[in-house]
């Protein structure tokens, strides 16, 4: 049994995809060794007044360890053992390895492009606002001795020099990296970094186990409910079936590792509450965006893969054509048409070879 391989044009887009994903992810993490804006701050906000926590119970390493690696880890075990259903028949045919090796990519090329969003919106954000952390004072140790010559605004002067914004040039940090941290609180980089990848892991998962909640369609009439019809409705009844609860359960274990995650940026003092709700919202939308890009929609019961775009049709596509997938579906609504046309002819419905 040999494998087939792809063209090599289409080869070339994806390898072009992945560099792309990779290079948004470079940017993003490049953004990091640039000095963020430095807010102005008031010496007399609490808000701000938080101990400085040195050793954070989820370091940026854990992060992604758990957020990124784990998850790819588990794709490529998930697709080796169950994706797609393996059979004693299907084991000799190259369309079930060249199906399996389709599915690693797609679902790392989803993970990566959920990664990447989140990672280089979260840098970008961080970097443009340099909103103050809770636990900027203390990583400023601010210089009280002559106040007034770091003033920038406010109206507390008549009753006190320290009822003023100041400038972070007040501070006495002699750690560079640690005080340009200190202005990097929104948004919160582990929520939305949790979020993207334990997220996507999650719908993976939902996709591959089919672990969906019963869907009948858009536009399926429900019976209405009198004596008379009692077989249209248990018809319609038997259409679906809710999945088994534990697998529920492995779905959810992703989520509520993420909201943990979350949970250490606030008692880290790392991040108020609506720091750690905006990333967290920022990851759920890139990892909606990663997972959807190369799966069809749970909610409507369609939690397959994409297919792989044509070779003709692998880095542009015109208006008003089939889309991506170009010439296969073409040949596929011919061959539907000519079944079409065979069974009014009175044939079997087999396909019309020409």
């Amino acid at each position: 049994m040999g494998l087939e391989m792809p063209p090599i044009k289409l080869i070339i887009a994806y390898v072009l995809d992945w560099i792309l994903i990779i290079a948004i992810a470079a940017v993003g993490g490049g953004i990091s060794f640039i000095t963020p804006y430095h807010r102005p701050f008031s010496l007399v906000d609490l808000a701000i007044s938080y101990p400085y926590v040195d050793h954070d119970v989820i370091s940026n390493a854990a992060l992604v360890l758990i957020s990124l690696i784990a998850p790819a880890i588990i794709i490529v075990i998930v697709t080796a053992l169950f994706v797609p259903a393996f059979s004693r028949s299907t084991i000799r045919d190259k369309r079930y390895w060249q199906r399996k090796l389709w599915e690693f990519n797609a679902g790392w090329m989803g993970l990566a492009l959920s990664y990447a969003l989140a990672l280089f919106v979260t840098q970008g954000i961080k970097n443009l606002l340099g909103k103050p952390r809770p636990d900027l004072l203390a990583r400023c140790q601010p210089d009280l001795t002559d106040i007034a010559a770091h003033v920038v605004g406010g109206y507390g002067q008549d009753i006190s020099q320290r009822w003023t914004l100041v400038s972070s040039s007040i501070c006495t940090q002699t750690d560079k990296k640690r005080l340009d941290e200190g202005f990097r609180s929104f948004l919160s980089g582990h929520s939305s970094m949790s979020w993207a990848g334990l997220l996507y892991l999650s719908l993976w998962l939902a996709s591959k186990f089919n672990m969906l909640i019963p869907y009948l369609g858009h536009g399926t009439p429900s019976p209405k409910r009198n004596d008379d019809d009692e077989d249209a409705e248990q018809e319609a009844r038997d259409r679906a079936a809710a999945p088994p609860v534990f697998g529920a359960i492995i779905v959810l274990v992703p989520l509520c590792v993420a909201f943990y995650i979350c949970s250490t940026r606030y008692v880290d003092f790392k991040h108020q509450g609506i720091d750690i709700f905006s990333g967290s919202v920022l990851g759920i939308m890139t990892a909606w965006i990663g997972f959807r890009w190369y799966h069809g929609s749970l909610t409507r019961g369609q939690p397959w893969t994409w297919s792989p775009r044509s070779k003709d049709r692998a880095f542009a596509v015109s208006s008003g054509t089939h889309g991506w997938i170009g010439e296969r579906m073409v040949r596929r609504e011919r061959v539907q048409r000519n079944r079409e046309v065979d069974v009014e002819a009175g044939g079997s419905g087999d396909p019309i070879v020409k």
